[in-house]
């Protein structure tokens, strides 16, 4: 139960802090309007975008490989792929929290693999 309001937590901040850093003038935007669409992905690309060369170490496991040609995550973020697809917003919040327990990225993707690879 406390996973979950701290869940709840965590998105009303990053709605409000998308609310309030929402430029109105589109040519001050560092993305897409695709971004800005909630809160939860303009983290997800915020991150992708400062921290590109750890999500090219992972693994994208929404099937966009076949569809896409994506060969990692940070693939995914390169496009609006990743707006839409909550499977690679997970993946990438996991590698964020992952990081702030100082895990390295070989584990991180370890960890990602073994939760996400179902075969």
């Amino acid at each position: 139960m406390n996973l979950k309001l701290i869940g709840i937590g965590i998105i009303l901040i990053l709605a409000a802090t998308a609310i309030m850093s929402k430029p109105e003038n589109k040519e001050q935007r560092a993305f897409p309007d695709y971004v800005y669409t909630d809160a939860l992905t303009l983290n997800t690309y915020t991150f992708a975008k400062a921290d590109p060369i750890n999500l090219s170490e992972i693994s994208c496991y929404c099937g966009c490989a076949q569809h896409s040609g994506h060969k990692n995550l940070k693939e995914c973020f390169d496009s609006d792929h990743a707006s839409y697809c909550d499977v690679c917003k997970g993946e990438n919040l996991k590698v964020q929290t992952y990081l702030k327990q100082n895990k390295s990225i070989e584990n991180i993707r370890q960890l990602i693999d073994k939760e996400y690879n179902r075969g």
